[in-house]
């Protein structure tokens, strides 16, 4: 309030705190409007990433999932909020020596390219994935960031073609390439080991000949 008679100048230093004041204002509406745009577009970038993404916090505890985690883990988000990362996974548990989580902390990242994931529907999948740490600032413990996705498909590609290469089309039995692969294994093996034997038979068979050669190889 202004008393009269109004001075000059307490009615300036008025006006301008006022127009700070107002100022300071838009300023914090602009930046509430910017943080929840922010907040809005990471949310669409999350849920429109085919892998799985989970935010765990620096106890292990689950605080964040996209759509895709939870496809994968079959499972939902309400579920999923504040349980175990590891009993949830199946990793290790947090702070257990050679746990994923321990390399993480020591290396900044861990990844595992052929690794296995717990479902809710299901015993487990193949799995690739990668923990990353969060700097949890001065006197706090850093929490992670998990990526994943599950590799079924691929594990199952490679293995027809493992099998293409290692059977015959015709009788589905191992062929030469197969029996040379388990040879060298096993030689290797008793190499190592020194008291592992194993026996190797030849096997002829009479009268092979004219078979193949009237109703072919």
């Amino acid at each position: 309030f202004l008393y009269k008679p109004i001075e000059p100048f307490l009615l300036r230093s008025k006006v301008n705190v006022f127009l700070e004041l107002n100022q300071h204002r838009a300023q914090l509406v602009e930046s509430g409007r910017a943080m929840r745009e922010a907040h809005q577009r990471l949310n669409r970038l999350l849920e429109a990433v085919g892998e799985g993404v989970i935010g765990i916090n620096a106890e292990g505890l689950i605080t964040l999932v996209n759509r895709s985690a939870c496809e994968l883990l079959g499972t939902s988000n309400a579920i999923l909020q504040n349980c175990d990362a590891a009993a949830t996974l199946g990793l290790l548990p947090l702070g257990s020596a050679g746990s994923p989580w321990a390399h993480a902390i020591e290396k900044g990242i861990f990844r595992d390219e052929d690794g296995v994931l717990l479902r809710a529907d299901a015993p487990s999948f193949p799995a690739e994935y990668s923990i990353s740490t969060v700097d949890g600032g001065s006197n706090h413990k850093p929490s992670f960031v998990m990526v994943f996705k599950d590799i079924s498909e691929r594990k199952a590609a490679a293995a027809r073609l493992r099998h293409q290469a290692e059977n015959d089309f015709l009788t589905g039995l191992a062929n030469r390439l197969a029996f040379e692969r388990h040879l060298q294994s096993l030689l290797t093996r008793t190499e190592r080991e020194g008291d592992v034997g194993f026996a190797l038979l030849y096997l002829d068979l009479d009268g092979c000949k004219p078979i193949n050669d009237q109703y072919g190889h």
